[in-house]
Order: structure tokens, then sequence, then C-alpha cells
């Protein structure tokens, strides 16, 4: 499966998460339906089918794009390194402000240690299948986090 699909399946499991109320009963319905056989332009149009799932979503995978660029850069440049040969001619490490995103890297980075095993779409499918969608994103995502609390 292509980076690009596991992180449509990501930004959507977090756009859930995100949810303020849960889904509306035919929205949730479609969810219910989500199964191996479902492809990424599938679980795109279904999230067309609630207004701010749709916002949470896109912010989310434009979010995740840019920390993938980020990510594909090479390593930090080393602050001593760049003390000692002021004349260097690297490239600058070009940092993106997520301010207005504080807990995501988080979410993230937690999801991505517990969920990699079985990949984003088994875990969209679990909490697809609920009948509460952003009810079970949460409790997943949670459970996630206190496991890795646990296991720290």
């Amino acid at each position: 499966m292509k980076d690009n699909q596991e992180e449509i399946f990501q930004a959507l499991i977090v756009a859930l998460f995100q949810q303020t109320e849960p889904l509306p009963a035919g929205v949730q319905s479609k969810f219910n339906q989500i199964d191996e056989n479902y492809t990424t332009s599938d679980i795109l149009r279904l999230t067309t089918l609630h207004p701010p799932l749709e916002a949470a979503y896109k912010t989310n995978r434009v979010w995740l794009k840019n920390h993938s660029r980020q990510r594909s850069k090479g390593p930090l440049p080393n602050a001593e390194f760049e003390t000692n040969n002021p004349t260097n001619a690297t490239i600058e490490n070009i940092d993106s402000n997520i301010s207005d995103l504080p807990d995501l890297q988080q979410i993230y980075d937690r999801m991505n240690a517990k969920v990699q095993p079985h990949g984003f779409k088994a875990f969209l499918i679990k909490i697809s299948k609920a009948t509460d969608s952003v009810k079970a994103s949460r409790d997943t995502i949670l459970v996630s986090i206190a496991d890795g609390f646990v296991h720290e």
C-alpha cells in the first residue's frame, strides 16, 4: 500500500477524532459499509458527506503532506558544525509552523507506533464499523496513547 493511501486513512481517522458531535445517521451508515474493498476514492467521497468532517480531513491532509516533505529533507543540521563553519553552503533547515495544531504531531506519532503492523486501513475499518465512529476514533486513539504511556 502506498504511503499516500496510508496518509489518506490517517487524515480521516484524525478528522473523525476531531469531530465534536457524532456523525449524522446517514453518514454513519455509509461509514459502516467501509471494508477491505473500499478504495481511497470511496473514502474521499465519504468525507464530502459531512462538511465539518471534510474540513478537518482537508486540514489534516495538508498538514500530513507538508510534514512528509519536511521529514524527507534529511537529517537535522548539526548545531556545533554550523557554529564552527559559518560559511557552510548547506541548505538551511526549513521549519514549518504548526502552532495552530499543537497536539497533531503527538497524535500522529502515537498512532503510527500503534498501527504500523496492520496499517491505517485496518484501523479505519475497525473505527468505521462502530455505531459511533467519532467516539470509536477517540476511544481507539486515546487507548493507543494510554498504552504508549504504560510502555514508556
